[in-house]
């Protein structure tokens, strides 16, 4: 070093094992394969539970194949099955297909009136839900938090589902709507209900008297006092 120079002083190093950094979660990331590539290597690992819910009343028989491998491969290593389809799935034939070939000791299946997007949850470690509207995209979600957080929502679903053995009227798919009921025809002269009509009195029942007191009654009973406007009747004799 020549003795002229300045002496050159080192920055303090950045240290690649800070432990600020042990304790960061993975955030959701978004996988630019088909969505059902990762999906279907997170499931051939899964040892626990794969719930899903599965959006419509229908899916490509393609779709479905490759499903059913993926169940087969999830039951061999000891996980269970459960599915969410909407109403309508009840009647569609490649459905019931799918699901009469999955062991129906490892697999449960309900279905909701509600309208609900994809989700796949492995091992209740890591979630998939499509991250673009035609569902070309799948966003892997692997932070703890997030993943508990979708695993309640999947379980108030499930609650509120009817199991698939349970027989539940649906509206089939494109099944004409039912034409609403006719308005019920009302007599004009009848009178609504819960008014009735004023009671009747006979000649010589009470006006101002007490509550079940003819006026008769009252005066005879009374006859120093007689009501305002009445006379007592012996009087009416002289």
């Amino acid at each position: 070093m020549r003795s002229g120079a300045p002496p050159v002083r080192k920055g303090p190093s950045r240290r690649t094992d800070s432990p600020h950094r042990s304790h960061r979660r993975p955030l959701p990331s978004r996988t630019g394969l088909a969505p059902s590539r990762p999906i279907n290597e997170a499931t051939a690992t899964a040892r626990d539970e794969v719930p899903t819910a599965q959006p419509g009343s229908d899916r490509p028989a393609g779709k479905l194949q490759e499903a059913l491998a993926n169940a087969h491969t999830a039951i061999r290593r000891g996980a269970r099955i459960r599915h969410i389809y909407q109403h309508p799935a009840r009647y569609s034939g490649s459905i019931r297909d799918y699901l009469s070939q999955v062991p129906a000791q490892h697999l449960r299946v309900r279905t909701t009136e509600l309208t609900v997007e994809r989700l796949v949850i492995i091992d209740r470690s890591v979630a998939y839900t499509p991250a673009s509207a035609d569902r070309s995209t799948a966003l892997r979600i692997s932070h703890p938090a997030l993943v508990s957080y979708l695993i309640q929502v999947y379980e108030v679903l499930w609650a509120q589902a009817v199991p698939l053995a349970e027989n539940h009227q649906a509206t089939a798919p494109n099944a004409p709507a039912s034409p609403a009921p006719a308005p019920a025809r009302t007599n004009p002269r009848r009178k609504p209900p819960g008014i009735a009509p004023p009671p009747r009195r006979g000649a010589g029942e009470w006006r101002e008297g007490t509550a079940a007191e003819p006026l008769d009654a009252a005066v005879s009973r009374n006859p120093g006092n007689p009501r305002p406007g009445h006379t007592q009747r012996g009087r009416e004799s002289v």
